[in-house]
């Protein structure tokens, strides 16, 4: 209290401005930055999600096309991998 009591009127001012706007503008980042961080894991999600369907699709495909051309396994084992 005695060091505040030692500064003058203009540091006070400063001071008393300064801290008025850092904390409303910490706030306001630190709310800025946890919507951000759900709203881009909700995307990120959204977007395995998709990718994971469009990767299960092409294997439903490749699975049902070597069956139907060459029978099952048969297109592995041309490529040297045993059925």
């Amino acid at each position: 209290m005695r060091r505040w009591n030692n500064l003058t009127y203009q540091s006070k001012l400063m001071l008393a401005f300064f801290l008025l706007g850092i904390i409303p503008s910490m706030v306001i980042g630190t709310m800025a930055y946890f919507k951000s961080v759900g709203t881009l894991e909700a995307r990120v999600n959204e977007d395995l999600g998709v990718i994971a369907g469009q990767l299960n699709e092409a294997i439903q495909r490749f699975s049902q096309c070597g069956q139907a051309d060459h029978g099952q396994g048969a297109g592995l084992e041309s490529a040297g991998v045993p059925g």
